[in-house]
């Protein structure tokens, strides 16, 4: 795919904004995966390369907040051993959905994100 300039400054905005949003709250997949689709990339591939984007977003923010004081190993630990497992089904079954039927699961997958974020109030009392 070979991208135009406004494509180019299109996903540095995108991806610093989302880097921003997945180091705070979470959620900055909300606005690359659709975008890449936009663009014209195949589902499985924006979803496969934005993998690649929260990896590299996640180590930094986890040096950052352990550099701060603001980490607990164990907690951290058991909540991946917890996460592996799902992450592993749900690369094994995207990866074996056809384009449309990618789209459309991604699509409803999203819109589940967002509902649940926007009606979580148990997050805003404290």
């Amino acid at each position: 795919m070979e991208a135009n300039l406004w494509q180019v400054a299109l996903l540095v905005a995108v991806g610093i904004v989302s880097g921003f949003l997945n180091t705070v709250a979470g959620g900055g997949s909300l606005l690359t995966v659709p975008v890449m689709v936009f663009m014209g990339i195949p589902g499985p591939v924006a979803n496969g390369t934005n993998r690649i984007a929260i990896l590299a977003q996640s180590a930094a923010a986890i040096g950052t907040f352990a550099r701060r004081g603001f980490s607990e190993l164990r907690l951290s630990l058991s909540l991946a051993a917890c996460a592996v497992p799902g992450a592993v089904i749900g690369a094994l079954v995207g990866v074996r959905l056809e384009g449309v039927w990618f789209n459309r699961a991604l699509a409803l997958i999203m819109v589940a994100v967002m509902l649940l974020m926007h009606f979580d109030r148990g997050a805003t009392k404290q």
